[in-house]
């Protein structure tokens, strides 16, 4: 699963989430993953229309992945720029 939130000065909101992160049409992770392997992971997301108003923008972002078990692959908190 991915989650990711956008951190608004209203408090975090989600921008994306999606049940199979290796198969979901804004991301380039291939999958299965290996662990101690290095992967990357691209993402390119349409603005949810909530937040259309509040464009452009830098801010930080919030991103979950987990693995089919619900646990924890990685979190982390990274800047982003809406444009």
């Amino acid at each position: 699963m991915l989650t990711i939130y956008g951190i608004l000065e209203s408090g975090p909101a989600v921008f994306y989430t999606s049940a199979d992160a290796c198969n979901s049409d804004f991301t380039s992770l291939k999958c299965p993953l290996t662990k101690s392997s290095e992967n990357m992971l691209e993402i390119t997301l349409p603005v949810p229309k909530l937040h259309h108003q509040i464009t452009p923008m830098n801010l930080d972002v919030l991103l979950y992945l987990q693995d089919t078990d619900g646990k924890n692959i990685t979190c982390q908190r990274f800047p982003a720029k809406i444009q």
